[in-house]
């Protein structure tokens, strides 16, 4: 199976959201049009909502290559919500790009409704295939990065996200009869990340050791008798979400 790969242009990937766009945004999506602003309506009020239309309407830019594999989580459109700011919903139908870091959506699930890319801000969110997505800051190490990762786990003490990735492995020829050759090919990455309300995620590695290491130090005796008794497996997800929920409650 091959794919097409898509290069966003980046300046548009890294413009953000003022919260005055945010409100136009659900206005348009709730009503479809323009909204009324009155006889001598503000000019800086519909400039701002000129400028989130581009943004939000704005077709991707992109070459084309043969890739194997595809840069889709999933190749279809799948029903989805839009959450703007504290509650403003739109049904629409979306797919992640996980490749380009991207969710792409349509307002019809037809072969004529146009696709368009999600608005990259903290302030919109989209409920798509049973997750809640969110466009988020996080530290890796010394590096900071941003990008869009589904939350698995909301506590008051506690947060927990994953980061389906897709890398772009470039063609290998082979060099004589003894190697092979391999096609351009997209390889599926998983990424994990813990925190706490307010603060930035961090990237943690899938291991009890790691795991227990992001915890506040009067969590981590309990943590790991409750680990232990309970025979809880911290390199799968579910373990994690098992243990988190734990210590909310205790």
């Amino acid at each position: 199976m091959y794919a097409h790969v898509f290069h966003i242009d980046q300046k548009m990937k890294r413009n953000l959201l003022f919260v005055v766009a945010c409100l136009f945004a659900a206005q348009l999506f709730a009503q479809g049009t323009r909204p009324a602003f009155g006889q001598g309506g503000d000019p800086q009020a519909v400039k701002a909502w000129e400028d989130l239309r581009k943004k939000i309407y704005s077709k991707k830019k992109y070459s084309v290559s043969k890739v194997k594999g595809s840069p889709y989580a999933t190749e279809v459109f799948l029903p989805a919500v839009i959450v703007f700011g504290e509650g403003e919903e739109k049904e629409v139908y979306a797919r992640l790009d996980a490749y380009s870091d991207d969710i792409e959506f349509k307002l019809f699930n037809n072969e004529e409704s146009e696709i368009f890319s999600l608005y990259k801000s903290s302030k919109v969110s989209c409920r798509l295939n049973d997750e809640t997505f969110q466009y988020l800051p996080f530290k890796n190490g010394e590096a900071f990065d941003i990008g869009f990762m589904a939350l698995k786990h909301k506590g008051d003490r506690y947060l927990f996200y994953k980061r389906t990735k897709k890398i772009l492995k470039e063609k290998k020829k082979a060099y004589n009869s003894l190697s092979r050759s391999f096609p351009a090919r997209f390889v599926d990455v998983e990424e994990f990340f813990i925190g706490k309300p307010g603060e930035t995620l961090e990237w943690v590695m899938l291991r009890k050791k790691k795991v227990l290491e992001t915890l506040d130090e009067k969590d981590r005796q309990k943590a790991k008798e409750f680990v232990k008794e309970n025979k809880i497996d911290l390199k799968e997800q579910e373990g994690v979400v098992r243990l988190l929920k734990f210590l909310e409650a205790n």
